[in-house]
């Protein structure tokens, strides 16, 4: 059996205009090719048993807590050879002008860069470790268990994503639009995460870290 790659678009209708369709399409699949590359195993039966004696070990050593399934889901199948969501960790996913290195961009120049276009996409469970995607279009995106752990995030949108389970500590967010405290309820994020200043300001997103803060 082959893994399976859900990522899907919505209907054309979801987007501005036919053009805007065409090309979150040709980043889909660009994006896709290079997580099907990075695929490491086929599913078969004895990876089956392997990863319920996994979730069974996990269950019985830790135990679910109500609110954290998809954090436990993610350790599941970082633990495991078989990858069924997307691969992109260490990716650049941001289009720069000719001789930029992605490392070295400043705040000042985000502006000039093109950013990946997923907004809709179903990225669940996908692996964002250190990768680039400055100004990325995560608009009503599934982003459920992503890890975005140290990724650069600058400019991306965020409005409507969906973000129960992702990872964002050590995240840079700075200069992102669209994302909300309540958003933030179920994500993870720590110290070296950094906030748009508009979120910091926040009341609600403020009660919110300060409750984060003991457990750091």
């Amino acid at each position: 059996m082959k893994c399976a790659f859900k990522w899907e678009l919505a209907d054309q209708s979801e987007f501005g205009s036919s053009e805007d369709y065409s090309d979150a399409e040709s980043e889909m699949k660009g994006l896709l090719r290079r997580a099907v590359n990075k695929a490491r195993h086929p599913f078969n039966i004895s990876f089956a048993l392997e990863i319920g004696v996994l979730a069974l070990s996990l269950v019985m050593s830790r135990g679910i807590v109500d609110g954290d399934r998809d954090n436990w889901a993610r350790e599941i199948i970082a633990a495991t050879p078989f990858h069924p969501s997307a691969e992109l960790e260490g990716e650049t996913l941001s289009k720069m002008p000719e001789n930029w290195v992605a490392e070295k961009v400043s705040d000042a120049e985000i502006s000039r860069i093109v950013g990946p276009k997923l907004q809709n996409a179903n990225l669940r469970f996908a692996n964002f470790v250190e990768a680039i995607a400055i100004r990325a279009n995560f608009a009503s995106a599934d982003l459920t268990g992503a890890d975005f752990k140290s990724a650069d995030l600058r400019g991306a949108n965020f409005t409507d994503a969906v973000l129960r389970g992702a990872d964002l500590r050590g995240a840079n967010l700075n200069y992102v639009i669209g994302l909300e405290p309540d958003q933030l309820k179920r994500a993870k994020f720590d110290s070296k995460t950094i906030f748009p200043e508009y979120l910091l300001q926040d009341s609600a997103f403020q009660i919110l870290l300060g409750s984060r803060r003991s457990g750091w």
